[in-house]
C-alpha cells in the first residue's frame, strides 16, 4: 500500500535529487564505509556520518545543476548503473578506479569482457544499477514553474556546500589525516571515482582536435654488428605474471622446471629483481616499447613518437608482431603483425574459447622462423596468466597443481585453488618458452637470442584484491614484480657470462629499450648506455 502510494505520488524536482543522492550515498558506497571503519578503529561512527553527508551532498549539488525533471533522470540513470559496475569490481575483484583502469577498460576486446561477464556482475548491475534506474524513470514528476525550479536549485546548492564546509572543519584533523594516509579513499568514493576518470581520460583524449602526427624522434640509426652473420631475435612480451610465483625466483613451488634446466646448464639468465612501469597492460606495454621511462611516460608521446619497433625497423630488421593477446597498443602500427583469434585456428591447435592458449606459439613462430632472411626482429605476445579465467589459459598437460579454480568469480573459490589455476598458467609459460629457446637454438646461421618479460603482475586474494590495475603508488609488489629471462647461445658464452654478473641488480622495463637496442648492435640517438644491461658486455 505504501510502496503503491509513493509510485502514484508525482515527485518534486528537489524529492528527485534527493531520493537518488542518499541511495547513491548510502548503498553504492557501503564498502567505502567499511574500509573506513578498518582504518579508524576508535570512534569510527562520526568520521564515517561525515563522510556520509559529503557524499550525499556533492550527489546533490551534482544533480542540482541541472534544472530538468528529464535530465536529472537521465544523468541519473547513469550515475546508478556506473556506480554500480564500479562497486561490483571493486567488491569482487579489490579494483580501484582511476584514470589508467578507465583506459585499460576502453581497451578491452570483446574476448576479454566476455570473460568478466559473470552472473555475478548481472546482479549488481541488475539490482543496484538497472532496477533502480528504471524505478528513477518511472516516477512521476511534478510540473514546476521555471523560476522557482531554478532558485530553489541555486538555494539547494548554496546550503549543500556550506554542509559540505561545516563537516569537514568539524572534523578537520580526522579528515586529514584520514585523506592523507588513505589517498585511496578518491579511488573507491562512487561516484566520484569513476566520474574523475572519465573527465581526466575525456581531457587526455580531447586535448587536440586531430590526433598528433607521428614523430620520427630517433635520429642516426645504424646497424653496428660486430658478426658476419643475420641476427635472429625473439622478444617476448608476458602476461600477468608475477615473479614471485616464478620457481627461477625461489618460489616454494617448481613452476618452472623446464627453464630451471636451462638457468642451470648455463643458457638461461634470471633477472630476479625486475619491476614494471605499470599495472595494467594498456600502460605497461607502450611504456616498455617506448624510450621513455616510468618516470617520463606519456602515453600520447609513446603512442605517436619512435618506437623500439620503429628504431629496429629503420636499422634495417624485418620487424613482426606476433600478438595471443588484446593487441600492441598502438606500438606495431607501423611494422607487420598477425593476431591470433580462435575463429582464425582450428580447435586442437588453439585450445581455448575467448583466447587461444600459449601452446599454439611455438608452432606460429617456427613458421616465422623459417621463413627469415636477413636481420629479424619477432616480437610475441602472450595470453600468459591472463586473468580471471585463469584454468582456460593452461591446457591439461600442464595442470600439476589441482583441484583449480575453474570459474572467473575468484572470490567464490579457496584461494588455494585461485593460486593453483594461476600457477598451472607459469608452468604453461615455462613450457612455451623453453619450446621457443630449443627453436630459436636450431638457427645456428644467425646471430641470435630471445628476451622475455612480463608486462605487470597480479594479485591472487591477498588483503582480498585480485586481478592487477592498482594505482601503482599503493600497488603491491605481486603487481609490479615481473620475471625477466635473457636466452643467448653457446656461441655467444662470453656475453651470457657478463650478462649474469648483472642478474641479481634491480631492473625494470626502463631498461627493455636500450637493452635490446645492445644486444642487437643498433646504434641511436635514444640508446642510453647506462640503461642497457648489457652495456659492459662485448658483442
Amino acid at each position: 500500500m505504501v510502496l503503491a502510494r509513493f509510485f502514484r505520488v508525482p515527485f518534486s524536482h528537489a524529492k528527485l535529487i534527493y531520493v537518488v543522492s542518499l541511495f547513491l550515498a548510502v548503498v553504492l558506497n557501503w564498502p567505502l564505509f567499511e574500509a573506513i571503519a578498518s582504518w579508524l578503529t576508535q570512534n569510527p561512527i562520526l568520521p564515517i556520518l561525515g563522510i556520509l553527508i559529503l557524499l550525499f551532498a556533492i550527489n546533490v549539488i551534482v544533480l542540482s545543476i541541472f534544472n530538468q525533471a528529464y535530465i536529472v533522470k537521465a544523468v541519473a540513470i547513469v550515475l546508478l548503473i556506473g556506480s554500480a559496475s564500479a562497486r561490483y569490481f571493486y567488491d569482487q575483484y579489490g579494483t580501484l578506479i582511476d584514470d589508467s583502469m578507465l583506459i585499460n577498460a576502453l581497451e578491452t576486446n570483446p574476448a576479454e569482457v566476455r570473460e568478466l561477464f559473470t552472473w555475478n556482475l548481472l546482479s549488481y548491475l541488475l539490482f543496484l544499477g538497472i532496477i533502480p534506474a528504471a524505478i528513477v524513470a518511472w516516477l512521476p514528476t511534478k510540473s514546476e514553474p521555471w523560476i522557482r525550479r531554478n532558485r530553489q536549485n541555486l538555494l539547494r546548492i548554496v546550503v549543500t556546500f556550506v554542509a559540505i564546509v561545516v563537516v569537514l572543519f568539524s572534523q578537520y584533523g580526522t579528515y586529514a589525516s584520514l585523506f592523507r594516509e588513505h589517498r585511496e579513499i578518491k579511488y573507491i568514493a562512487t561516484p566520484l571515482n569513476w566520474i574523475s576518470a572519465s573527465v581526466k581520460v575525456a581531457q587526455e583524449k580531447l586535448s587536440s582536435n586531430k590526433p598528433p602526427e607521428f614523430m620520427q624522434i630517433a635520429n642516426n640509426t645504424q646497424l653496428q654488428s660486430h658478426s658476419d652473420k643475420p641476427q635472429l631475435w625473439v622478444l617476448v612480451v608476458g602476461e600477468t605474471a608475477r615473479a614471485q610465483n616464478f620457481g627461477l625466483n625461489g618460489y616454494e613451488r617448481q613452476t618452472t622446471p623446464m627453464l630451471q634446466q636451462k638457468v642451470d646448464s648455463g643458457e638461461v639468465i634470471n633477472f630476479s629483481k625486475v619491476s614494471s612501469c605499470g599495472t595494467a597492460t594498456a600502460v605497461s606495454v607502450p611504456c616498455m616499447f617506448s624510450y621513455l621511462t616510468k618516470d617520463q611516460y606519456d602515453e600520447t608521446l609513446a603512442k605517436h613518437s619512435s618506437n623500439l619497433l620503429d628504431v629496429f625497423k629503420s636499422a634495417g630488421f624485418n620487424v613482426v608482431w606476433v600478438d595471443n593477446n588484446s593487441g600492441c597498443k598502438s606500438m606495431c602500427d607501423r611494422v607487420d603483425s598477425e593476431q591470433i583469434t580462435p575463429e582464425k585456428e582450428t580447435p586442437e591447435a588453439c585450445g581455448g574459447d575467448t583466447y587461444c592458449q600459449d601452446t599454439i606459439l611455438p608452432s606460429k613462430v617456427r613458421g616465422y622462423l623459417q621463413q627469415a632472411k636477413g636481420n629479424t626482429l619477432l616480437v610475441v605476445h602472450m595470453v600468459g596468466s591472463h586473468g580471471p579465467d585463469y584454468s582456460k589459459r593452461s591446457p591439461q598437460q600442464y595442470k600439476a597443481f589441482l583441484p583449480e579454480c575453474e570459474s572467473a568469480q575468484l572470490d567464490e573459490c579457496p584461494q588455494q585453488q585461485v593460486v593453483n589455476a594461476y600457477d598451472n598458467t607459469i608452468a604453461t609459460t615455462d613450457a612455451v618458452l623453453s619450446q621457443l629457446i630449443d627453436e630459436l637454438d636450431s638457427y645456428s646461421a644467425f646471430k641470435r637470442g630471445l628476451f622475455y618479460v612480463s608486462d605487470h603482475g597480479e594479485s591472487l586474494g591477498e588483503d582480498g584484491i585480485y586481478l592487477h590495475g592498482l594505482p601503482y603508488w599503493m600497488a603491491p609488489t605481486t603487481q609490479t614484480h615481473v620475471p625477466q629471462i635473457i636466452w643467448l647461445p653457446d656461441s655467444q658464452q662470453q656475453q651470457r657470462d657478463c650478462l649474469k654478473a648483472q642478474a641479481d641488480k634491480a631492473w625494470s622495463h626502463d631498461n627493455l629499450f636500450s637493452t635490446m637496442l645492445g644486444l642487437a648492435d643498433i646504434s641511436t640517438s635514444l640508446y642510453q648506455a647506462d640503461m642497457d644491461i648489457s652495456a659492459s658486455c662485448s658483442n
